[in-house]
């Protein structure tokens, strides 16, 4: 396994993810609507912090951090799940974290396009 694909995302948590459903495809198309969505998902998370409403925030920070989870995208779950809990925090905590979050999610999506292409060979 590639040292820098375990740093982001956790290729056994993918491998695990193959074996529960049994459908390699499926799990290749969870990922690509995964990254599809992600951009998305991102911008919701930057404009509820720049709303200031902490239900939202921690709304839209969920609703990235689950299938992050699901996917093994172990940096983007935390940087979410952190966000989840800092939610009334302030631009002060959530401005930087939101940064972080932005390229923690730079490098999943370069590891799960590497996945892809290297599960669509299998």
């Amino acid at each position: 396994m590639d040292d820098s694909l375990a740093a982001t995302v956790n290729r056994a948590r993918l491998d695990s993810l193959v074996d529960e459903i049994g459908d390699r495809d499926i799990v290749r198309q969870a990922v690509q609507s995964f990254l599809d969505e992600l951009v998305e998902r991102l911008q919701a998370i930057r404009t509820a912090i720049g709303g200031g409403d902490p239900d939202v925030i921690r709304r839209d920070a969920h609703a990235l951090g689950s299938p992050a989870a699901m996917l093994g995208a172990t940096e983007v779950t935390r940087v979410c799940r952190t966000m989840e809990a800092q939610n009334t925090e302030g631009d002060a905590v959530l401005v930087p974290l939101m940064t972080e979050l932005d390229a923690v999610a730079a490098r999943t999506v370069s590891e799960l396009r590497s996945y892809l292409e290297a599960e669509s060979a299998v």
